[in-house]
C-alpha cells in the first residue's frame, strides 16, 4: 500500500508542476499584452 501511495503522490506532483508551468507561461503571455 505504501508503494502505491508513493507512486500516486509522485504522479500528482508531476501533474501539479506541469499545470503550474503552463499557468506561468500563460500569465507571461497575458502580461505581454
Amino acid at each position: 500500500a505504501l508503494v502505491i501511495m508513493a507512486a500516486f503522490f509522485s504522479t500528482i506532483m508531476t501533474l501539479l508542476f506541469k499545470v503550474r508551468d503552463r499557468v506561468l507561461v500563460w500569465q507571461k503571455g497575458v502580461i505581454k499584452w
